[in-house]
């Protein structure tokens, strides 16, 4: 009992109590205080300019160049290397695939005598072309046995007429 006799009200507790009505009473009154001092048109629609833009869920802030804008805070910068790395990919796939597309050969004039894509035409010019950037020598080694049985079936196409 002695402990809580001694206990008394102190001047910094009756400020935190005024402090908390006070911040209650103005918190329940439903009409806004109006102000002494009458601001501009300008001055407003820079505030309501400002309070679009700190809107996060508006369609403008979604935006993907919301990023590279001025009014970016610290931890914005932490997306430019990720984005970079993006770009970078891109920029290596859009590379591999024309290097790929190049490689095809698609015949649109026929008029060769000897059109480019049969065998004999192709068979000295099969290992320029690469299939993948990173592998600059091709994994199949050349058949000597097929090669020289697809050449023996073209000189005896040539021979019966067949073949050009």
């Amino acid at each position: 009992m002695h402990g809580l006799l001694s206990v008394s009200i102190r001047q910094l507790h009756i400020q935190r109590i005024i402090t908390l009505k006070a911040i209650r009473y103005f918190s329940r009154t439903t009409a806004p205080l109006r102000c002494k001092i009458e601001i501009g048109k300008e001055a407003k629609s820079l505030v309501e300019k400002a309070a679009r833009k700190m809107d996060p869920f508006s369609a403008e802030q979604n935006e993907p160049i919301t990023n590279f804008k001025h009014h970016m805070g610290f931890h914005g910068f932490e997306l430019y290397p990720i984005q970079g790395q993006v770009i970078a990919w891109a920029i290596v796939l859009v590379l591999i695939a024309y290097y790929a597309s190049a490689k095809i050969e698609i015949v649109i004039d026929r008029s060769y005598k000897n059109a480019p894509f049969t065998w004999a035409t192709m068979k000295d010019r099969d290992h320029d072309y690469v299939a993948f950037g990173f592998e600059p020598k091709p994994a199949i080694p050349r058949l000597d046995l097929m090669e020289t049985l697809q050449e023996e079936m073209i000189e005896e196409a040539r021979r019966r007429g067949t073949r050009k």
